[in-house]
């Protein structure tokens, strides 16, 4: 009977864990989606180094967590564009930074759907 109850508890812990990867990265990935929208919609130095700032503080509260779940060089890459878009906007260079944020988008989008339950995810 032990055995069954710890077979149990491993599932609990599985699907806690799987439940929080999903949401987590998610979450994350709209939150910064959407951030990376209005950057690119606008053309304000002073808005987009607002927008730099957000994400930047997203990306730093979740990023322990965050790298608990994800590839280490994906998680890199998604700071290194992060800072990247910082740096370029200290400059004021907004050709690049949008070139960037396409960049960061792709990277977010497949960091997203890497979570999401589908046959190629799973073989």
């Amino acid at each position: 009977m032990t055995r069954v109850w710890i077979a149990f508890g491993l599932i609990g812990v599985i699907l806690t864990l799987s439940f929080t990867e999903y949401h987590l990265c998610k979450d994350t990935s709209d939150k910064l989606l959407e951030i990376v929208g209005q950057l690119e919609t606008t053309d304000d130095p002073t808005a987009i180094k607002e927008y730099c700032d957000k994400m930047k503080n997203i990306w730093n509260s979740r990023k322990a967590a965050l790298e608990v779940f994800l590839y280490h060089s994906d998680a890199d890459s998604i700071e290194s564009s992060l800072e990247m878009i910082k740096r370029l906007a200290k400059i004021n260079n907004t050709d690049t930074i949008y070139t960037e944020c396409g960049q960061l988008r792709n990277k977010l989008t497949a960091m997203e759907e890497a979570e999401n339950v589908c046959p190629h995810n799973i073989l």
